[in-house]
């Protein structure tokens, strides 16, 4: 039987002025802004109550609290959301912060609801989610994030290119699954955070 998790948060970073998509976390899908959507599938795996979206933008900010949803302003400094995730430590009082990305309003709240199960099991560790890759095309992708493991099934390293050392052998020669993964779509940028005991630090784009 497990044992009840930490306290934990659920973070949404969500920032108006991306390069690619100005705006995205507004965009309307079928009526409804994206981070509304991404909130909706959050509430579906832990109360409302432990969900927040991060953001230093007023439009943002209107929205989340037109639809009774928990909101904390964040610095424009951030590079990254995990960067506003370690702001809202600060504002919150939790053991765990749980880091989904805004712009994925369609993820599997199932997979959520693991990570939360996960939490008093793996006490103290930083978690990320993944799967096999197991097509030629997701493991050549450019925009894929790939994980590197270490054979006791930690972490080595996490980037979105293939690796140069093997850029000219197929998907078939590396093992298939055992050899490459990647992040779940919502998942990938799922973070742990102990309080206080972490260190932040902005890294230059």
């Amino acid at each position: 039987m497990l044992s009840s998790p930490p306290d934990y948060a659920v973070i949404i970073p969500a920032r108006y002025e991306s390069s690619r998509l100005p705006g995205k976390p507004l965009v309307s899908l079928f009526g409804v802004p994206m981070v509304v959507r991404t909130y909706r599938q959050c509430i579906r795996a832990c109360p409302p109550e432990r969900v927040y979206v991060a953001t230093d933008d007023q439009r943002i900010e209107a929205v989340c609290r037109e639809h009774g949803i928990n909101v904390l302003m964040t610095s424009s400094d951030c590079l990254t959301g995990t960067d506003r995730v370690a702001e809202c430590a600060a504002q919150i009082n939790a053991e765990v912060f749980i880091n989904v990305q805004g712009d994925e309003p369609v993820f599997n709240p199932d997979d959520l609801t693991v990570f939360i199960e996960q939490l008093a099991v793996y006490s103290g560790e930083i978690l990320n989610g993944f799967c096999a890759i197991d097509c030629e095309a997701m493991y050549r992708s450019s925009s894929t994030p790939k994980v590197v493991m270490r054979p006791d099934g930690r972490c080595c390293t996490c980037r979105a290119p293939r690796y140069p050392a093997i850029r000219h052998m197929r998907l078939s020669a590396l093992g298939g699954k055992c050899a490459f993964m990647r992040f779940l779509d919502v998942l990938c940028r799922i973070l742990l955070l102990r309080r206080r005991k972490l260190r932040w630090r902005k890294w230059k784009t």
